[in-house]
């Protein structure tokens, strides 16, 4: 098995420049305006996925750690 160098400066150097690069040109390239009218229909979905996390939190998550620990 070959051995790939991990957790180096000059990885970790060319790793955030290719990625600073890729952004740039993407975020340049994407015409903004054309997204104008989902704005709102954005904010429903994000207002529902909001609703659903607090509600699976609150019924699901809390109720199985209050199971799991014991009072000393």
């Amino acid at each position: 098995m070959p051995f790939w160098p991990t957790r180096t400066r000059a990885l970790a150097l060319v790793s955030d420049l290719s990625l600073s690069i890729f952004l740039a040109m993407s975020l340049m390239s994407m015409r903004l305006w054309t997204l104008g009218g989902l704005g709102p229909s954005l904010l429903l979905i994000l207002a529902i996925q909001t609703v659903a996390a607090i509600a699976y939190i609150i019924f699901v998550v809390f109720p199985l750690m209050a199971a799991t620990t014991t009072p000393r």
